[in-house]
């Protein structure tokens, strides 16, 4: 993740996870914005980060059919 064009964006949504942890804060709430930048480079540079939507992609196909199911 470090490795792209999306390096800024990730190490800031990795500060902000590591701070939510170190305060015990909600880190989906407390980072909704980092995670939001972090997507949007994402999907801007999805040539570089193919691997990482794609699984990404996965899991939301995953939990869905499971959602669906109960």
């Amino acid at each position: 993740m470090k490795g792209g064009g999306c390096k800024e964006a990730f190490v800031a949504w990795e500060e902000c996870v590591e701070t939510a942890r170190e305060e015990s804060s909600d880190m989906v709430e407390r980072c909704f914005e980092a995670t939001a930048n972090l997507k949007r480079c994402m999907d801007a540079h999805a040539d570089y980060y193919v691997p990482v939507l794609r699984a990404e992609q996965a899991l939301e196909c995953f939990f869905c059919r499971n959602l669906r199911r109960n």
